[in-house]
């Protein structure tokens, strides 16, 4: 090759290579930008990520914190809302208006709905012409409070002031019921009665099932309720009279109290009846119009070696988490103990029986809970007693109701009324008092009456889930042979409708632990139970499953008397029953839905 060739060869490759070296320098600015383009995303993505991220843990504790609240108080539900969202970085209005919380009720009266904007700026988006970016996350979440049971009003139990035994209203056919500790449990009471002899959850003489907190009541305070009220209990104390109340029963002489005159009775009540109607003996037990049944709590010992249980009642509130007893002050804002009495407890004179201790003026309790109250035997025996007085704030208020945990043996039969009046029960307006998840209760309401109690309120939010009822000692009639039919049905306004076919468990043929004590079986046609006797479900739980309808969430929330189930007895004989029961509906009590 030629010196002019080789020369002419180099300059064409030079020439390519300085032509080549400038096109990859151009395309590789081009692909930077694009790649710092993509890098600059990548920031701002990550910030919008970690934003959600922030808002959605913002927007979850604070639905789980307001929810508590529904369906009863909406704009606590939603103040509360409000200020776990600011707590946790997010106020409505703030970052010069471009943070929004949005916070409304959801598809259920008992689901909040919290929706958390923000508009932040963009770092290298804006490059491209995006210059800010709206981040939005939603979290809704509801609550299902302890079930409530056994009333629809200010009142849990008969009021004996209001006349004699209808299936609703004033006076509903049953007593609240608690046991002293040494009392046996298959005699009723499953979570006071500290021992046994046979029966479900029991070993070695110990009821496992005992609880010595004893029972709770709430006593929830709505929107227009009065400002200031008396807790008040029927015949607080454990006053021994037998079960039926007969003319002597327990060594009582009811007969002899029956014929005193008011005025040699120290601190006869004004309200209410004479002492020949409050004292009145059931002379026949078995018919559900006998006078004496009016008043007839049923107080009733069982070993008078042991001594008669004392009766605690306190009043806690308000509650930072409706429904919850833990999560009221730990000081009640009253606190009264009644002792336990029957006749000749301790050979003193004034206790020889009924009428000596009801004409005796020696106090029975040290001082009154409420001030200008009489102490004396007769101001308490088969009286609406004064046991707090309350300014409440709307909310839930808790009612404790406990016997010694050291002796007594017997049950005390009472009711309990959130009254405007401090003489007679005068339940008031806007206001529940009911079990909280569970009671013990005392029917005496004679042979062949269908006797109808408020069994559980489930509130709009339910349905799907499913109602699961334990029902303790549920056939202890005292007749031989005697049996019944238990049914359980929607009540609204004191209308019944029949519910479709429920499961349950019948008793078990022996002692077990349980809930389930037994296998699940359908219950025919609706959701009844029938043949229900004393020789076999004496001492024994057994569980009723119900499947919740949807019709439930068309029921009206702020009508205290709609979104109940109750529960349906007829015997035919004599119904003389201590039973227990419990309520609760499966799932997390506060939950996220979405």
């Amino acid at each position: 090759m030629s010196r002019l060739t080789r020369g002419i060869r180099s300059r064409v490759f030079r020439t390519r290579c300085d032509e080549e070296g400038g096109f990859f320098l151009v395309f590789f600015s081009i692909i930077l930008v694009v790649m710092l383009g993509f890098a600059g995303f990548a920031v701002d993505f990550a910030s919008w990520s970690y934003e959600g991220q922030q808002q959605q843990k913002a927007a979850d504790a604070a639905a789980l914190a307001g929810a508590v609240y529904l369906p009863d108080n909406v704009p606590l539900a939603m103040s509360t809302a409000q200020q776990v969202a600011s707590a946790n970085g997010y106020t409505d209005g703030a970052n010069g208006g471009k943070v929004h919380v949005t916070i409304v009720q959801g598809s259920r009266p008992s689901q909040l709905k919290v929706t958390i904007s923000n508009t932040i700026d963009t770092i290298f988006a804006r490059a491209v012409g995006v210059k800010v970016k709206t981040v939005s996350r939603t979290a809704t979440a509801e609550y299902t409070k302890p079930v409530a049971m056994g009333s629809p009003s200010a009142q849990f139990g008969n009021d004996p002031y209001a006349g004699m035994f209808t299936t609703r209203g004033r006076r509903p056919g049953f007593w609240g019921n608690i046991a002293g500790p040494d009392s046996p449990k298959e005699n009723g009471d499953a979570y006071q009665a500290g021992t046994c002899s046979f029966g479900d959850n029991c070993s070695g003489g110990h009821n496992s099932d005992y609880d010595q907190n004893g029972y709770y009541y709430t006593v929830r305070v709505g929107p227009g309720a009065p400002g200031s009220m008396t807790i008040q209990a029927f015949d607080p104390a454990f006053v021994a009279v037998g079960d039926n109340c007969g003319a002597n029963d327990d060594n009582s002489n009811l007969i002899g109290a029956a014929g005193l005159n008011k005025n040699s009775v120290p601190g006869y009540p004004t309200a209410g009846d004479l002492p020949s109607v409050r004292y009145a003996p059931v002379t026949d037990a078995t018919n559900p119009n006998d006078p004496g049944m009016q008043y007839c709590t049923g107080d009733h010992i069982f070993d008078t070696s042991n001594p008669p249980p004392a009766t605690t009642y306190k009043v806690f509130g308000p509650a930072s988490v409706p429904g919850n007893p833990a999560s009221a002050p730990s000081t009640p804002i009253c606190s009264v103990t009644f002792p336990g009495w029957y006749a000749g407890m301790d050979h003193n004179a004034i206790n020889k029986d009924l009428v000596s201790r009801l004409k005796s003026n020696v106090p029975f309790i040290p001082s009154a809970p409420v001030a200008g109250q009489n102490t004396t035997f007769g101001a308490i025996f088969r009286a609406w007693y004064p046991i707090c007085q309350l300014s409440p704030s709307q909310g839930d208020y808790f009612v404790q109701v406990s016997t010694s945990a050291s002796s007594g043996s017997g049950h005390n039969r009472f009711s309990l009324c959130a009254s405007t009046s401090t003489s007679s029960c005068a339940p008031a307006s806007n206001v529940g008092l009911f079990g909280n998840a569970k009671m013990s209760i005392y029917a005496n309401v004679g042979s062949s009456t269908t006797t109808e109690f408020y069994l559980a309120r489930v509130l709009p939010g339910a349905p799907g889930r499913t109602l699961t009822l334990s029902l303790f000692d549920i056939g202890d009639a005292p007749s031989a042979g005697t049996t019944g039919s238990l049914t359980i049905v929607r009540t609204t306004d004191g209308n019944d409708t029949p519910l479709s076919s429920c499961t349950y468990s019948p008793p078990a043929s022996s002692s077990t632990n349980g809930p389930p004590w037994n296998s699940f079986q359908p219950t025919p046609g609706s959701c009844s139970i029938t043949g229900v006797s004393s020789s076999q479900y004496n001492g024994r739980w057994i569980q009723v499953k119900l499947p919740i309808p949807s019709s439930l969430n068309s029921c009206n929330v702020s009508d205290p008397n709609d979104c109940w189930v109750s529960i349906q007895y007829r015997f035919n004989g004599s119904l003389n029953d201590t039973t227990s029961w419990t309520a609760s509906i499966d799932g997390d009590p506060v939950r996220l839905v979405h």
